[in-house]
């Protein structure tokens, strides 16, 4: 989740190709086995992880070091087209081996516009980006504030301690996270917050989670229980929690 990453990512769309985002804490194994699986050609690895034995015959390693690069002299964005790649994603799959989940261009063109639109963001928006790259959550943080004209906040390790800090001192506004960082957060102790969105998938959210998450965010930071399986790129249901109809144990 650092700037380098970000930028390599948007990068790689810009030249026309797809990325395939990969979590530095799998284990080697995992991770031969996906690129292998993949067979990508090249993997783009940031120190300290550029000293790893992971990469697969075939597969060339470019430590990615955006420090003092220069800015290309010629360059122009790839035409790309509605059913062009954009990304591969390995989930865990029904059968417990992983198997890429490919997505393109149209699908991530709908899904950034939609929830755009459903989470109002704007061009004052500041996304932190919480999830693991890995997990394609990550793609609400890595391109919807930038498209909208906003900012996203890279959140290195992710603890009470770092939340509560992008919350506090970075000015968040909107955050796409599990109910188990929601969790988190409501007991980092926010003193105040800026945030006036919150989108909660991937895991079931709680009312007993997203009410406390009313008392410390403020009630009108609008809470958002999203789902939507990897393959439908990213998510595709949204409810926002409303505490006085919303009275299940499970926020629909």
């Amino acid at each position: 989740r650092s700037p380098a990453a970000i930028a390599a990512i948007w990068g790689i769309l810009k030249t026309g190709a797809a990325y395939l985002p990969i979590d530095a804490g799998y284990p080697d194994a995992r991770i031969t086995q996906i690129l292998t699986d993949a067979q990508a050609p090249a993997c783009l690895l940031e120190p300290p992880a550029h000293h790893r034995d992971c990469l697969p015959p075939g597969c060339h390693g470019i430590t990615l070091d955006i420090s003092g690069t220069p800015a290309p002299g010629q360059w122009h964005d790839a035409d790309g087209q509605p059913d062009d790649l954009a990304y591969v994603i390995y989930t865990s799959g029904s059968t417990g081996t992983p198997k890429g989940v490919q997505i393109e261009h149209r699908g991530l063109v709908n899904y950034v516009r939609w929830v755009t639109r459903e989470a109002g963001l704007t061009t004052a928006t500041r996304m932190p980006l919480v999830a693991s790259i890995s997990f394609d959550m990550a793609g609400c943080a890595l391109f919807a504030p930038l498209l909208a004209g906003g900012a996203v906040l890279p959140v290195g390790e992710v603890n009470a301690v770092t939340l509560r800090e992008v919350i506090e001192d970075r000015g968040a506004t909107a955050m796409a996270i599990t109910p188990s960082h929601l969790d988190l957060i409501n007991q980092a102790g926010i003193r105040h917050s800026t945030l006036r969105t919150v989108i909660a998938g991937g895991e079931l959210l709680r009312r007993s989670t997203a009410l406390r998450a009313r008392e410390v965010l403020g009630a009108r930071c609008r809470i958002l229980c999203q789902w939507g399986p990897t393959e439908a790129t990213i998510l595709n249901t949204c409810h926002e929690f409303d505490p006085e109809r919303d009275t299940d144990p499970g926020v629909p």
